[in-house]
């Protein structure tokens, strides 16, 4: 035996403890390595509960891990993040304090591993009620099932329809996975084939379906199916509309769009569903719609009223009781279209109203505004849809499209009499709302556009002006295309300057549109006359110019501003210089986001006379203004990026300032627990440079 010495014996010792060390050290980078490796997104993303002022992404992963996300105005920079901390594999992270509508390029993961992204993962946030620039709608029904290719044939279709400008809403008629809406069917047949190309850049808004419930008569009353762990939906009215209280069925608006997604086999106190008019549902729906301001109006859910696809609108209770009992609310409160799945087939109506019965019962006289095809392609009895702002009666145009993943068997006397426009076709619906026009397609799976039609509101006006002899007046035609004025013009605006009683007429190329507007020239002419008026952004705001000649009068000349072409307040008073040719202008300090809008008021001998509107855009003026945030706000508000010593004035949307504050500081924070929810404005004053911000109190 060999006798160790004592430093040996250490040594050994200590050698033996290293090597431990070392291999827990190893172990351990090795283990952190696996976790980091094995992270990863196996749903998602997807875009929910979008607004003007933020929205929520959500995904999953395989591992639990917290949650981040970070978004930019420009791809590669991300300057605003938000996080969750709860470690999950289910994440959704809210981001706020965003600027309505617009592009927001976005990346996520954890505070550790960031996904690798493109410039196709972004979102949209919600446009203003105001917004003129055209919008996108894309609409998928049944999509959550394939039968010979179909489903990717319809996406593919879509995706080549629309190209590199694709829509920023994506709607659900339900039936979004099948046969029984599970979690895993949502995987395997919905999110496997949408996570990585529309999913990650349409805001969401679905609605269920008979599937998506698993076909179990009991869940109807509790809910708990997967549809309602996997969407985020508003309740509170986060998007728009009055709180439902429910995912189940909800509202949120977008630009002049008013959207209602209901659902039509759930059930409410027991046994209640959405043909019951006393229920729930029914009540919200009522409120909602006579909240409801916005120019259009689509409503959304599963099983159709009017359909002779794969089902039998005559036959099936459910459809019956719907059709009998909620079209009349619908059209009543001006419903513009309403949009269904179930049946698996493309069927669109006439512009319908007051049909509540079976098929044999309609009558193109008694139950249409309009028998037209609504093409508006020239072809016969082709014109658009002409409806009225109007809420009640105007006429609805009904969809079916449930084939977005497959077709069934059609009802031996499809098409349906209402429906004629009817394709048993896979396919998908787009449409695209710009102003007063709506424009809608049936893409089919092979890319060929079965059906078109075309809606337009408030057209076709007659107006009479009375003007005086050589003043100019510009004339604006009623509706988005294209324009044949008398004189040759073809732009949708023009600028006359009639010396006698003059009409001027404006005709669309299929000859379904005409205005008309009588001028009638005042004899007794002004002895002044309007030379010109224009402005333009110049130093970073709106510079305005006019000339009069013969002003010598004491005339006020009157600068008035609008936000939305319609509303006016004066922002400027010059009186006449009394010369043969009075030049002005004014600089406007009150910077507002987007489209303003000016004109001219000035009275002579008792009655007043408005010059032409002109319009500025002052989207390029958002990165001089301040940063308000959360917006909307419930017990605080952050103001940032102020100058030091600038006066703030918190404002209700009458007008009345409610509260004026002062700071030194490039920020403040101010408590607004005490207001009532609703609209106001912060105005901050600095220099006599007034800058204005909207937000709204919850």
């Amino acid at each position: 035996m060999i006798e160790l010495s004592p430093f040996q014996l250490f040594t050994k010792i200590l050698n033996k403890e290293v090597r431990k060390l070392l291999i827990l050290f190893i172990l351990l980078i090795s283990f952190t390595q696996i976790q980091a490796q094995s992270s990863n997104v196996i749903r998602g993303p997807y875009i929910q509960m979008a607004n003007a002022g933020g929205i929520t992404l959500r995904w999953r992963t395989n591992i639990a891990t917290d949650a981040k996300i970070a978004v930019g105005t420009t791809f590669g920079t991300y300057n605003l993040t938000a996080i969750n901390n709860e470690f999950s594999t289910e994440h959704a992270v809210t981001i706020t304090g965003l600027s309505a509508d617009t592009k927001y390029y976005y990346q996520f993961g954890s505070s550790t591993s960031i996904e690798p992204t493109s410039a196709t993962h972004y979102f949209v946030t919600t446009p203003p009620k105001n917004t003129n620039r055209k919008i996108k709608v894309a609409v998928f029904g049944d999509c959550g099932r394939d039968i010979n290719g179909k489903q990717l044939a319809t996406l593919n279709a879509y995706q080549n329809y629309v190209g590199d400008t694709p829509a920023e809403l994506l709607l659900l008629l339900g039936d979004n996975a099948y046969n029984n809406g599970l979690d895993e069917e949502y995987q395997a047949k919905f999110f496997n084939v949408y996570s990585n190309n529309i999913l990650k850049n349409h805001a969401l808004f679905p609605a269920p379906g008979n599937h998506d419930y698993t076909n179990v008569s009991a869940r109807q009353t509790d809910k708990k199916i997967p549809y309602y762990d996997i969407f985020n939906l508003p309740t509170n009215a986060e998007c728009g509309g009055i709180p439902s209280g429910t995912e189940s069925y909800y509202s949120y608006n977008w630009g002049n769009m008013h959207f209602i997604s209901l659902d039509s086999y759930g059930k409410e106190s027991g046994t209640l569903r959405l043909y019951d008019t006393t229920s729930p549902q029914v009540l919200w729906l009522k409120q909602d719609l006579a909240a409801n301001e916005q120019t259009w109006t689509i409503v959304y859910w599963h099983h159709p009223p009017f359909t002779m696809g794969s089902h039998n609108s005559d036959t099936e209770a459910e459809l019956v009781a719907i059709r009998q009992n909620l079209l009349q609310i619908l059209e009543r409160n001006g419903v513009d279209m309403v949009l269904c799945g179930h049946s698996h087939t493309y069927e669109r109506s006439f512009l319908l109203n007051g049909h509540n019965g079976n098929e044999s019962s309609f009558s193109t006289t008694l139950h249409t505004k309009n028998s037209s095809s609504g093409k508006y392609d020239g072809t016969d009895n082709s014109c658009l849809y002409s409806l009225t702002s109007a809420k009640e009666n105007h006429g609805t145009v009904y969809v079916v499209s449930g084939s977005a993943g497959a077709t069934d068997g059609i009802q031996a006397n499809f098409p349906h009499n209402a429906m004629p426009f009817a394709y048993n076709e896979a396919g998908m619906f787009y449409f695209e709302v710009e102003g007063n026009r709506l424009d809608a397609s049936f893409i089919r799976h092979d890319g060929i556009i079965q059906d078109r039609f075309t809606m337009m509101k408030d057209v076709a006006k007659t107006e009479n002006i009375t003007s005086v002899a050589g003043l100019p007046i510009t004339l604006n035609a009623s509706w988005k295309g294209n324009y044949n004025w008398q004189d040759g013009s073809t732009s949708q605006h023009i600028t006359v300057v009639p010396t006698i009683n003059t009409t001027y007429t404006c005709v669309d190329n299929a000859g379904c549109i005409t205005d008309k507007y009588t001028v009638v020239v005042n004899t007794a002419a002004l002895p002044v006359r309007l030379l010109s008026f224009s402005g333009e952004i110049k130093g970073n705001y709106p510079y305005i110019r006019w000339k009069f000649q013969e002003d010598q009068h004491q005339i006020p000349y009157i600068l008035e501003k609008s936000t939305d072409g319609i509303h006016f307040k004066d922002i400027n008073k010059q009186q006449s210089k009394g010369l043969m040719v009075g030049d002005y202008s004014f600089v406007d300090t009150e910077t507002t986001i987007g489209l303003v809008y000016y004109r001219l008021m000035y009275t002579y001998q008792g009655e007043q006379h408005y010059s032409n509107i002109i319009q500025i855009n002052q989207a390029d003026l958002a990165n001089n203004l301040p940063k308000l945030y959360p917006n909307p706000a419930s017990h605080q508000l952050f103001v940032e990026h102020i100058a030091s010593n600038s006066i703030i004035q918190l404002i209700a949307e009458n007008g009345v300032v409610l509260k004026t504050y002062s700071t030194k500081k490039d920020h403040l924070t101010i408590t607004i627990s005490w207001l009532l929810s609703g609209k106001y404005y912060m105005r901050i004053i600095k220099d006599n440079v007034v800058k204005t911000i909207g937000f709204s109190k919850k």
